[in-house]
């Protein structure tokens, strides 16, 4: 009996067809070493995914399971729109003044296999836009050659709803019309072809999904064909969750196991090392705090950088700095002082004497170099200590 090859094992063809395999059903313990030829199993029959092989990452959003926070697993919103808050690579905003609105990371979730969820929490006081709140993530052009590929995407995860949050939460596209740069974008809105939700839930084809009950996670997908029909689909991708009725602390939105992959099957959540989950984080924002401790902390003790004048007062030409990954693009530099937390300030290890920084030259992709005072500023041979960020966040 001829045998076929798959992953330099092999079992006999006739045991392989299109009609007989199921999740789990083709197990190492089956196969025997030989070989099996890409020409004998059709591409939509065997799939890594229904035969436990690894066949890269599947899920384009970074981050799914929340487990990296450098920002701090609570932030406050402080206006605007679309602020990186926490987790890390999650976004979102609020229509109106939303005052003391949240987001947070806490530990547990739907499953056992969820160790942590994002919240986002609405505001102390009264929100007048209506409590219309967002939440998503942007997605680099180079990030979608497979869903171009394939041009489909599905996008999965659990979903909850507390408080007076409104039942409704649509997901909605948007894609950029510069590659990769924000600024300006095309706003696609809730345009998918298909849905399912567990439970009672109900769904629109559009994307629109409907959490019937309150303190209920819900399982959901949406499915998008023809993806590169959407203007500048070729230049990035953000989705994001829209919702209203977010308008006092006790009125939440809670996420987990969010997905992203090209094509129409919604998978297995797949999970990630927490190491390999904050290197990809680091590439957009990086910071000298311990994870978990937001930026701006007052601390001499939580990875504060230490560094030595030059032999004037003008600057310091040890502060030069290497990332612990290389960023995206150029990133902005944020000093904060280790003593106080202001920003854009240093503390004198030796001295006690607070300098603020004027300007950080010879900032790159790999890290940053000098820093200047107006003036000095510096006692020559001194020590000081600092925090930073470095943000190249979409």
């Amino acid at each position: 009996m001829a045998l076929i090859k798959l992953n330099s094992r092999a079992i006999p063809d006739s045991t392989v067809v299109n009609t007989d395999i199921a999740d789990g059903s083709v197990t190492q313990a089956k196969i025997v070493d030989g070989s099996v030829s890409s020409a004998k199993i059709a591409d939509d029959a065997v799939t890594g995914s229904k035969l436990g092989i690894e066949t890269g990452r599947r899920n384009v959003f970074i981050n799914g399971n929340f487990d990296v926070a450098q920002r701090g697993t609570s932030a406050t919103y402080t206006g605007g729109i679309w602020k990186y808050l926490s987790p890390d690579r999650w976004f979102g905003h609020f229509d109106g003044p939303p005052t003391g609105a949240t987001h947070h990371v806490f530990d547990g979730g739907p499953n056992s296999g969820s160790n942590k969820f994002a919240e986002v929490r609405g505001p102390t006081s009264a929100n007048s836009g209506n409590g219309a709140g967002y939440f998503g993530q942007r997605v680099e052009s180079s990030s979608l050659a497979g869903i171009r590929a394939k041009n489909s995407f599905t996008i999965s995860g659990w979903i909850k709803r507390s408080g007076s949050v409104n039942a409704a939460v649509s997901t909605n596209i948007i894609c950029p019309t510069a590659t990769d740069n924000f600024a300006g974008y095309t706003t696609h809105g809730a345009v998918f072809n298909s849905a399912t939700i567990s439970g009672d839930g109900t769904v629109n084809n559009n994307g629109t999904l409907t959490l019937t009950s309150v303190d209920t996670w819900y399982y959901f997908t949406v499915t998008r064909t023809s993806a590169t029909s959407l203007t500048n689909f070729d230049k990035g991708l953000q989705i994001y969750w829209a919702f209203g009725g977010c308008n006092s602390t006790s009125d939440k939105l809670q996420f987990a196991q969010l997905q992203l992959e090209e094509g129409t099957e919604a998978t297995t959540f797949e999970h990630h090392s927490y190491g390999e989950e904050l290197s990809l984080c680091q590439r957009y924002f990086e910071t000298s705090y311990v994870t978990g401790v937001t930026p701006g902390t007052a601390s001499q003790s939580t990875g504060a950088v230490y560094a030595n004048t030059h032999t004037t007062s003008a600057y310091p030409s040890s502060g030069e700095l290497r990332f612990t990954t290389r960023k995206r693009a150029t990133p902005t530099i944020v000093q904060y002082n280790s003593q106080t937390g202001t920003v854009n300030s240093v503390y004198g290890h030796d001295n006690g004497v607070n300098t603020a920084i004027t300007s950080v030259n010879a900032i790159s992709e790999n890290g940053f170099g000098v820093f200047y005072a107006s003036g000095g500023g510096f006692t020559a041979g001194y020590r000081f200590t600092y925090h930073y960020t470095a943000d190249s966040e979409l």
